[in-house]
């Protein structure tokens, strides 16, 4: 394989511009297409919401809520919206606007929201400060049941047990809600109400791997995200293993999504995850939302090797119609970079200039740098517009 390759996708603005992006990227150890989900061997566990230690009022609320028969329907609900397409005329489970009128204290939800189903970027009624998920809809008809305000905090995992911590006098009217599995190590820092979910652990991985043991790890690097289960039965499993059936690196991440990019660009081999775990953002770069995209926008721009920006006008766009000036603004996007590509992985089409190129049907899902190239091009598209209005 050579050294370098260029994989790029071309993002439309209707009327007023085209623009295109290309992003180039060294090859990489692990080759990657689509992530599929196998179930982790014998890794059942429970998710519970938590409340800072002693907390016995606000504990007792949490049971109530979940010892009901509506709670139960809601979570069924809940799974299946999120869990699903989300198409036109599909309902939210529950509408966040029923708190406006609540006149009790404010909850605070600390979560890490880059977990679907659970808790993830998203709006629409079910919207809380730009978060919905399962745990979100949970959390807002606890509240509307007792009165509450909602507030959600966003951190990362590890530190939702800090945010609990027993000296923080703020901490009284915080809940744990992240997916979080009941372990002993956790019930010496908080109280964990009643499971609302029985879940397992999962491999993710590329398609042509498919992985479904742990043993079929051995020597490979995977990643896993920081305190989770996942790292915990990595690590397990790494003490007992002969030493030919060691995974060979288990790096843990602060925030999920990290991990997914990672395996997307074939740094590592396979991500140990909660297996409902949603696959938007690891296989469909159309279906983030703004703020998800703005999230990884920077974050894609410092592990590119180079990224170019292509742009025609409404005026190009007119005299020689929309896909001939997307045509030509790939070709500008490509030859923006600070290095010449050996190939292009092009999303569907065919770029008119003289270097070798693959055209993938669906690319954004099938390709890391066609998906973090439809999210550099969408966002810089976005500013665009935002600067045009100015105007």
């Amino acid at each position: 394989m050579k050294k370098l390759k260029t994989l790029f996708i071309a993002i439309m603005v209707i009327v007023t511009a085209v623009v295109a992006t290309a992003i180039l990227a060294g090859c990489t150890k692990y080759e990657f297409t689509e992530a599929v989900v196998n179930r982790a061997e014998g890794q059942e566990e429970m998710y519970a919401f938590c409340v800072q230690k002693g907390n016995s009022t606000l504990l007792a609320q949490i049971n109530a809520f979940f010892a009901k028969e509506e709670t139960k329907t809601l979570i069924n609900k809940s799974l299946e919206y999120h869990e699903g397409d989300k198409g036109e005329g599909t309902q939210t489970p529950v509408d966040a606007s029923i708190l406006s009128d609540n006149t009790g204290k404010t909850i605070t939800m600390v979560t890490e929201a880059g977990f679907a189903p659970y808790e993830y970027s998203g709006s629409g009624k079910g919207s809380v400060q730009g978060y919905v998920g399962l745990d979100v809809d949970l959390m807002i008809q606890f509240c509307e049941d007792n009165n509450y305000k909602l507030a959600i905090k966003d951190t990362e995992f590890d530190s939702i047990f800090l945010e609990l911590g027993e000296n923080k006098e703020e901490a009284v009217n915080y809940i744990g809600a992240a997916g979080i599995t009941i372990k002993p190590a956790r019930k010496e820092k908080v109280d964990f109400a009643t499971p609302y979910i029985t879940t397992y652990q999962a491999i993710i991985s590329s398609k042509e791997n498919g992985y479904k043991t742990l043993d079929q790890l051995a020597g490979l690097n995977i990643g896993v995200q920081a305190g989770t289960t996942g790292q915990d039965i990595a690590e397990e499993y790494n003490k007992t293993a002969e030493n030919d059936k060691k995974i060979k690196k288990i790096k843990d991440y602060s925030q999920v999504m990290q991990a997914f990019l990672d395996l997307k660009a074939g740094r590592i081999a396979a991500v140990i995850i909660d297996e409902n775990f949603d696959l938007i953002d690891v296989n469909d770069s159309k279906k983030l939302s703004p703020k998800r995209r703005l999230e990884l926008y920077p974050k894609i721009l410092e592990k590119a090797v180079s990224v170019g920006i292509g742009i025609k006008n409404a005026q190009v766009i007119d005299e020689i119609n929309i896909y001939e000036a997307d045509r030509l603004a790939m070709a500008e996007a490509v030859k923006d970079l600070d290095r010449k590509p050996d190939a292009l992985l092009v999303d569907a089409m065919d770029v008119p200039i003289a270097i070798p190129q693959i055209k993938l049907i669906k690319g954004d899902a099938k390709s890391n740098s066609i998906g973090a190239a439809s999210i550099v091009a969408k966002v810089f598209r976005d500013k665009l517009m935002d600067d045009y209005d100015a105007l």
